[in-house]
């Protein structure tokens, strides 16, 4: 009898299955797990309300922003009454219901009680946030109470003896809109003098920060609306938008804060918050006009490796990358004397080492500058503490790999960068020749020297012969391998408007070939159903790609019209999820798909949703109106190797693990390495993932 890791036995075998060691493109497994869904616990006596844009970085951690909510608030009815002080105490009526208590009408109220400390005259107010609230002021207890006021937003002073207790009801005054709940400050002052700036107290607030980043690895809330800030204890956060996360668990924000007594104008406070907890202000900046706080859209700082911040002023005054600052009104690097920075679009960082930075700037036009040449494209590439940055494209300046006279019209506001601060930009053209045909490209300087990558007019790789390409999405990305993946939008004389884009990739070595055209049938999803329209596709450092399709064909409707693809850098696609789809939450119940929220920002971004082990995050909202956060992995046990493709290197790799019995080739899991492991990893092998 044959030993059973006899190698001239098993490969006998392997030859008698008539089978090539071949790649062998079939669909993978995916596995998805709930991050976060609506309705469930996220803290002593809160629930998650919704969710927007969770990220994840290349360790595997998740941040997300999400709204909570009271299960029941100790507030809502009079006996559970929270107890203020004098000074601002932010309030929350989220979740509150209307009161059985009678008189003034008010809705969603919520309640709170003030004890005079002595003798004084008070006076009660509200300072609105996102909704606009009133106030029912009354004496007495919650069984015999007297109203004093009803329906004010600032009353008049109140006399109060000391010890005496005044309830304070919080709600809306006529039936709730769709906005009708949420944060706003409550004021007790004396009568008619101003106060010293007391520390503003705090009760429910309702958006959060969460991260599994800490050593547990389960989900805690890092930062909170109406908490103070960790810089300065007289600050509150009055907004948290979205914020960026880097592999270290470093989150940095860009966020409305709120002084006591609140400023004329909102401040905006840029901050970094560490995996330790601990908080860093980078800068604060009065913002004009002030905007209604629940609308802040505060773009994030970007984050590199290190940590180290870049970000220009919200004002475009000035640029910020670690400890380098470029104000306006400075020169501009690569230009004639004279020209300087004017006003700084947002930059993009690097994901990898010190941070490679590049941005967009307008130029003063004081300075010999006029419409046709006032924009640029300048990339730092070794980071902060180096060399300036340096010119790559100029608005006006020669468009490389076209013919001459024509030149650059406008460039897109963020690039595409790699870990060594190499570009991928889109920009139009003006000039000799151009028109609607050939108006627009794709450069790059992957090669250190700019040059044209893509061009409308010009051919389209791999499509129909006449097929040219006829415009390009404004957000090429690129990775690591100085790889670029773009959506672009052809025509010839056999495309038709249902056949009329795509996604290609560019390999920095060897020909441009097409991921997914639309038209085409839709891989992962039933037979008859084709590509209708594309996201901007997301690429990591491995290659793979994710993005949104919409799509059409035999049983489609406007429920069921919408996936979330991988394609493996292997080149195997897979599709995620699919609105219609019946989705488990856990492993007892499934909801309908109802959207697919993906965002198309590159991993280096920090608010990436495909991380380099091609584990993608994403948002789904359900039929039944709940929503959650949930993350996939595309599995596949005969990609022994892991760079997401089955070929011959992963049969050598498991014949390795197998000869020498190591414990990684008992791919049944029956706890010895035995000749049926070989068997059955052929099996999966051929039949690929």
């Amino acid at each position: 009898m044959r030993a059973p890791h006899d190698p001239t036995f098993l490969l006998r075998r392997t030859l008698l299955l008539g089978a090539a060691l071949l790649s062998a493109p079939a669909a993978g497994d995916v596995v998805h797990r709930t991050i976060a869904l609506s309705g469930t616990p996220a803290g002593p006596g809160l629930v998650y309300d919704t969710f927007d844009h969770p990220t994840i970085n290349h360790s595997g951690k998740v941040l997300f922003w999400a709204r909570i909510a009271a299960t029941t608030p100790a507030s809502d009815e009079c006996a559970g009454a929270i107890d203020i002080r004098a000074g601002g105490t932010f309030i929350s009526t989220v979740g509150a219901t209307d009161s059985t208590a009678p008189g003034c009408g008010l809705h969603s109220d919520a309640w709170f009680r003030y004890t005079s400390p002595g003798a004084e005259s008070v006076r009660f107010g509200t300072t609105a946030m996102n909704f606009v609230p009133t106030l029912a002021v009354y004496r007495g207890d919650c069984n015999a109470l007297v109203q004093e006021v009803c329906g004010a937003a600032d009353t008049a002073p109140i006399a109060l003896a000391a010890g005496e207790p005044v309830l304070l009801r919080l709600g809306y005054v006529t039936a709730p809109p769709a906005v009708s709940t949420g944060t706003c400050i409550v004021t007790v002052r004396p009568g008619p003098a101003s106060p010293p700036p007391p520390p503003v107290t705090l009760s429910a607030t309702d958006a959060a920060l969460f991260s599994d980043r800490g050593a547990a690895g389960t989900f805690e809330m890092i930062l909170r609306e109406g908490a103070p800030t960790g810089f300065d204890p007289l600050l509150v956060h009055a907004a948290l938008p979205l914020p960026a996360f880097n592999d270290a668990g470093t989150v940095g924000v860009t966020g409305g804060v709120l002084s006591w007594p609140p400023t004329p104008q909102p401040l905006s406070a840029t901050f970094t918050n560490d995996s330790s907890g601990a908080t860093v202000l980078i800068e604060t900046e009065v913002l004009a006009p002030p905007p209604d706080l629940p609308d802040w859209f505060l773009p994030p700082p970007k984050l590199s490796a290190s940590g180290e911040v870049a970000y220009a002023r919200l004002d475009g005054a000035g640029l910020r990358y670690g400890a380098e600052a470029i104000a306006s009104g400075t020169p501009a690097p690569g230009t004639p004397e004279g020209v300087n920075f004017l006003f700084f679009d947002q930059p993009v960082v690097a994901g990898g080492g010190l941070g490679a930075v590049a941005f967009r700037s307008s130029l003063d036009a004081e300075s010999g500058v006029d419409d046709t040449n006032n924009s640029g494209l300048w990339s730092d590439f070794d980071g902060p503490g180096t060399l300036p940055p340096e010119l790559i494209a100029r608005t006006g300046s020669p468009a490389p790999g076209t013919p001459d006279g024509v030149v650059f019209a406008r460039l897109a506001v963020e690039p595409g960068i790699t870990p060594e601060g190499r570009l991928v930009f889109w920009a139009s053209l003006t000039g000799p020749g151009i028109d609607t045909t050939n108006s627009s490209g794709i450069w790059t300087d992957r090669a250190r020297t700019a040059g044209l990558l893509a061009r409308a007019g010009n051919p389209a790789p791999l499509s129909m012969e006449g097929t040219v390409f006829q415009s390009f999405s404004k957000r090429p990305v690129i990775n690591a391998a100085r790889t670029v993946a773009a959506l672009a939008y052809v025509s010839g004389p056999n495309v038709t408007a249902e056949t009329n884009s795509g996604i290609w990739i560019y390999p920095l070595q060897g020909s441009a070939y097409g991921v997914a055209h639309e038209g085409a049938p839709a891989t992962g999803l039933p037979e008859g159903i084709a590509f209708a329209s594309f996201s901007d596709p997301v690429l990591n450092e491995r290659g793979d790609i994710a993005f949104v399709a919409r799509v059409r064909g035999r049983g489609v409707t406007p429920e069921n019209n919408t996936a979330l693809f991988l394609a493996g850098a292997g080149g195997v696609m897979t599709a995620i999820v699919r609105t219609g789809d019946a989705f488990a939450v856990s492993p007892t119940e499934t909801r309908t798909v109802r959207d697919i929220d993906f965002g198309t920002l590159p991993p280096s971004s920090g608010r990436g949703q495909l991380n380099d082990s091609g584990t993608v995050v994403f948002r789904l909202s359900f039929t039944d109106g709940s929503s959650g956060l949930f993350a996939a992995d595309r599995t596949c046990e005969a990609d022994v190797n892991g760079d997401g493709a089955v070929n011959s290197q992963d049969f050598f790799d498991f014949l390795s693990l197998f000869f020498a019995g190591d414990s990684r080739a008992d791919f049944n899991h029956s706890g010895a390495v035995t000749s049926q492991d070989f068997f059955d990893y052929l099996a999966a092998f051929f039949a690929g993932c």
